[in-house]
């Protein structure tokens, strides 16, 4: 599992699909650059955590039972 803090871009960018993104793959490299000097965090870090700590104490507990 992973959690991910996702930011806004200043600018809408669309990404077309093309065959390299597709498959089963974690990453890939992005053929267009993307600018993320004035990219806004979704949440704040107070916002961001403590959702964080919910997730790990409700895995927390998946993991005991």
């Amino acid at each position: 599992m992973m959690i991910l803090k996702i930011y806004r871009l200043s600018q809408p960018k669309v990404i077309e699909t093309i065959p390299e993104y597709s498959c089963c793959k974690s990453w890939v490299n992005l053929d267009e650059e993307l600018f993320l000097e004035e990219a806004k965090p979704l949440l704040n870090d107070n916002n961001f955590n403590q959702i964080v700590e919910k997730i790990k104490g409700l895995l927390n507990k998946i993991s005991k039972s």
